[in-house]
């Protein structure tokens, strides 16, 4: 196809476009050679020297200059002119994005040579299927289903790829397909998380499981989180795409300090604080995401309970660091003012709940309201 894009290309004329199609083509082919030369590292050498550092200054150019050209034959009122040269300025975008598509997967490939890589995520699902089966047929049913959820995480994993690919390839939206990466690594991290479950039920240690299943169901909402977030993106849904990142972004915080005291288990008092930066964290994605609906019904909302979540978890990691700068009156200071803005944010909550119920005559929303300039003036007083 790319051959035929540049043929196509020297036929009108336009060599530099014709040359980009070329260069598209060529490092297909170099790494089709690459593979089938059981990866001799000598077959796709040349290619990989091309300079890339400067080819998106040199690809601005060329669009600026079929743009400025478009607009001069516009004003000449030649109009088959003007969309000719778009047409090639649009063109040479897209060629440069397979160009640098193909060169970034290229290297990837020389940079892992000879690495030790893990399963492809088709393998993984295969193998956690393969596992699954040989479970049941164990009569380990519980076991089996851990595995059979690992095998669909796996494979939804694989979907994900191929979105972010596709994402990168045919439009060259950078920021769709870095979330769509993400919201694989989040399915993937869910799937061996859920291996960890089928593995220690294996061995008899269900409280053990327990934990790795909740970690793995947070994991599964990260990355539900983050395919939301691309879907809003797609459909225009301007207003949730802030609650959607962040939701996702406070939960990922959330998941790696569960995963860090699971794997070094800290005592207490330290333990205390990470458990109020847990809390205060999944509280405020909690907030971001309960707004998402209503927005969704372009209502009008209050952004007070995020508002409030929000000041929790930054009073909380406050109170971490100055515990471990051993200042124990502010730590003790910020940990109480963490714990009122969360009772705060849930106040509020309860505040537009009530609003919203007109046949209340409003007295609930007042009382809520209440309560909250009640916290609000305690943390006032709280320094």
């Amino acid at each position: 196809m790319y051959q035929e894009l540049a043929k196509r290309a020297d036929e009108k004329g336009n060599q530099k476009l014709a040359a980009r199609w070329n260069l598209a083509a060529e490092l297909i082919i170099g790494f089709v050679a690459y593979r089938h030369s059981s990866c001799n590292l000598s077959v796709i050498a040349k290619l990989t020297e091309h300079s890339f550092s400067n080819d998106r200054t040199l690809e601005a150019q060329e669009i600026a200059h079929y743009t400025t050209s478009s607009l001069t034959a516009l004003m000449e009122n030649n109009m088959a002119l003007a969309q000719q040269l778009m047409s090639d300025a649009q063109e040479t975008k897209e060629a440069g994005i397979r160009c640098r598509h193909w060169f970034t997967f290229i290297k990837n490939e020389i940079a892992t040579h000879h690495a030790t890589q893990e399963l492809t995520f088709e393998e993984a699902a295969i193998q956690y299927r393969a596992n699954a089966l040989s479970a049941t047929q164990a009569g380990n049913n519980i076991i089996a289903q851990h595995w059979a959820e690992a095998a669909c995480l796996a494979q939804e994993a694989s979907r994900k790829k191929e979105f972010s690919v596709a994402a990168y390839v045919t439009s060259g939206n950078t920021l769709l397909s870095s979330y769509w990466e993400l919201s694989r690594d989040d399915s993937y991290r869910a799937a061996k998380l859920k291996v960890k479950v089928a593995l220690a039920l294996e061995q008899g240690q269900s409280a053990l499981a327990q934990e790795y299943d909740d970690l793995a169901l947070l994991a599964e909402k990260i990355s539900v989180y983050r395919e939301n977030l691309v879907r809003a993106m797609i459909n225009g849904e301007v207003a949730t795409i802030p609650h959607w990142r962040r939701a996702a972004e406070l939960l990922n915080k959330s998941l790696e300090t569960r995963i860090a005291l699971k794997n070094s288990p800290v005592e207490e008092p330290l333990l205390s604080y990470q458990k109020t930066i847990i809390m205060a964290t999944e509280q405020a994605a909690e907030s971001h995401c309960e707004l998402i609906p209503q927005l969704q019904k372009k209502k009008k909302i209050s952004l007070l309970s995020v508002h409030f979540s929000e000041k929790s978890h930054q009073e909380a990691a406050k109170a971490l660091q100055a515990f471990q700068a051993s200042d124990l009156s502010a730590a003790a200071t910020a940990t109480s003012r963490a714990s009122l803005y969360g009772n705060a944010s849930q106040l509020s909550k309860k505040a537009a709940d009530a609003k919203t119920k007109w046949y209340t005559l409003g007295i609930p929303f007042l009382y809520w309201m209440h309560r909250v300039r009640k916290v609000k003036q305690t943390l006032e007083q709280l320094t």
